[in-house]
């Protein structure tokens, strides 16, 4: 059975699969199960209300924030560790079952590897799971339960804040520890220490407030110009305005 129409590369290694219609009525289906099997945590905002916006906005009343990226998310996802996560909810046959149909093979510098790919409805919410039962889940677990540091996590970006400089730096240092054991390998071109400022999104984030990059809203003021409808103008004028209302004027003046 072909379980995609077409795939194609967005970058060197990371691969975008477009399912074919009878395995995306399978993730559909397969997605509303595992949404009964396991909730995930407030602070995953990629599975819960808000998205991005919601997280950033989470940050905005602390003093110091940091961040991080974990490299390929989806390609660090292997059949044996889907298995275990899987096993003690739906038991071992099915978890094998599931396994073996939501990864597919795909090719990285010329080497064929296993993994969840982009495209499947069911990869986010899968990846989420193991990255939650993982090391590195229970300690960004501990992080969102204290309440000296404050966690986000939007798919592979994690943002990290606090009142407490050194205490951010301590959490910051045991996720770093966390992801390196759990096999989710951190971007350290990425990766922004304790600051009063970070950029996140494309987003500035400071204490109390946001603000969409000067690159970012020259995009947007492109987009805008090449806009074949209200709705496109109106898509991009909200999400500005949930942003920083105050740059809406910069890109409509």
């Amino acid at each position: 059975m072909e379980r995609w129409t077409h795939k194609f590369e967005v970058k060197p290694g990371r691969w975008v699969v477009v399912p074919s219609a009878e395995e995306r009525l399978y993730g559909k289906a397969l997605l509303k199960r595992l949404q009964k099997l396991w909730l995930p945590p407030s602070y995953f905002y990629h599975l819960n209300p808000g998205g991005h916006v919601a997280a950033l906005k989470s940050h905005l009343e602390h003093a110091y924030f940091g961040s991080f990226d974990i490299e390929d998310f989806f390609g660090s996802i292997n059949r044996s560790r889907l298995i275990r996560i899987l096993k003690p909810k739906m038991g071992y046959m099915k978890a094998r079952e599931v396994a073996n149909r939501s990864l597919v093979k795909l090719k990285r510098n010329e080497e064929s590897y296993y993994c969840l790919p982009f495209g499947f409805i069911q990869s986010a919410y899968l990846a989420s799971m193991c990255l939650e039962q993982s090391m590195l889940g229970g300690v960004l677990s501990a992080c969102s339960s204290s309440h000296t540091v404050h966690v986000s996590v939007y798919m592979d970006d994690l943002i990290v804040s606090s009142d407490d400089l050194q205490a951010l730096q301590e959490s910051m240092d045991a996720i770093l520890a966390a992801a390196m054991r759990s096999r989710f390998p951190i971007s350290e071109a990425k990766t922004q220490p304790p600051s009063e400022k970070i950029t996140v999104f494309n987003v500035i984030l400071s204490t109390g407030h946001l603000e969409i990059t000067p690159e970012r809203l020259r995009e947007f003021r492109i987009a805008l110009s090449e806009a074949e409808s209200e709705e496109q103008i109106n898509g991009i004028l909200n999400y500005v305005r949930s942003i920083n209302p105050s740059q809406v004027s910069l890109l409509i003046s």
